[in-house]
């Protein structure tokens, strides 16, 4: 017998048609998604490339009602087809459902999931889970509202980081227990601005460096910034657009060579700092040297005669352009 008819025969072992599900011939493995037969392990490795096929099979109906935890495995990559692919809605509630972590967590990011479906997995026991619900663009705002008081602080991080929840639920993350969420509220545009000069001022340095990413945080507070005792704040001074030429000329001599490195690179670094900066002790400080579009040929030159191999080999590329 040839391989589409045992392909198409229900009455081929379910170990054939699992080989057969791997052969070369697409004619094959298209009889295979069709044939009422097949097992489980062949429809989920031909779901992708037949969906309809694969979810008109009435063994998936028949195995759902069965094995429902081993069947999900074949729904699974249905979901990952097309927008437009009608599930049926029974289907999706067994993912939604699934035992399995990671199944909960692919579904959780579906954008087609009813609000039933969000909701439920809202409560989910895995916090992934969770956070892939605040992130699905369909989940209804007042469920990712209210999430906001979920025990993990990931997940209430998640929350802030929503570009629609409202004003006064970013300021009661602002100040949140946990400076990861307070840090994420910290650079979200709709967070009032009568609030910055406290998170300029929170006592763990991750949501004094994130808050000066709000654009409209105060630029009187930046000199405040520039002499805060935490090296991720000075950093975040010295990629910060409206820093200062007295600011970025004070962070050239900073301790951390992050600082530094940034400050090589800012529009607004006076042109006598970056010849300092030239011959800074570490090299990725002179590579931003380089890469800054203010650095003059003069200083171009005398990089591409730098100790070190790689940024004599970023110079010469800049003097080539």
């Amino acid at each position: 017998m040839t391989s589409i008819l045992l392909a198409r025969d229900p009455r081929t072992p379910g170990a054939l048609l699992l080989t057969l599900a791997a052969h070369e011939d697409e004619g094959v493995r298209a009889a295979v998604a069709s044939n009422p037969a097949a097992p489980s392990a062949a429809l989920c490795e031909l779901a992708r490339e037949f969906g309809e096929a694969v979810r008109d099979n009435p063994a998936v109906e028949l195995g759902l009602l069965e094995d429902p935890a081993s069947w999900s495995e074949v729904i699974l990559p249905l979901t990952q087809t097309s927008d437009s692919f009608v599930i049926p809605e029974a289907w999706m509630f067994l993912l939604v459902r699934s035992p399995r972590d990671e199944i909960r967590r692919t579904v959780a990011s579906f954008p087609l999931l009813t609000a039933a479906m969000l909701t439920s997995l809202s409560a989910d026991s895995d916090q992934t889970t969770r956070i892939l619900v605040v992130r699905n663009p369909s989940t209804p705002l007042p469920v990712v509202e209210s999430m906001a008081t979920d025990p993990v602080r990931e997940v209430r991080a998640a929350v802030a980081c929503h570009s629609l929840i409202s004003v006064g639920l970013l300021e009661t993350l602002s100040r949140d227990s946990s400076s990861e969420v307070r840090a994420e509220a910290s650079k979200r545009p709709s967070l009032p601005a009568h609030l910055l000069p406290r998170l300029a001022s929170d006592r763990h340095a991750l949501v004094r460096a994130s808050v000066m990413s709000h654009p409209l945080f105060p630029v009187d507070l930046l000199e405040k910034m520039a002499s805060d005792g935490h090296p991720d704040v000075r950093c975040a001074l010295a990629y910060h657009p409206a820093a200062s030429p007295a600011q970025l000329t004070r962070l050239a001599s900073d301790r951390s060579w992050s600082t530094r490195s940034f400050v090589a690179l800012h529009a607004s670094t006076p042109l006598a700092v970056l010849w300092k900066l030239a011959s800074d002790r570490h090299e990725r400080v002179r590579i931003e040297v380089i890469r800054n579009p203010k650095t003059p040929p003069e200083i171009l030159r005398q990089l591409a005669s730098d100790p070190d191999e790689h940024v004599r080999q970023v110079a010469a590329e800049s003097l080539a352009v």
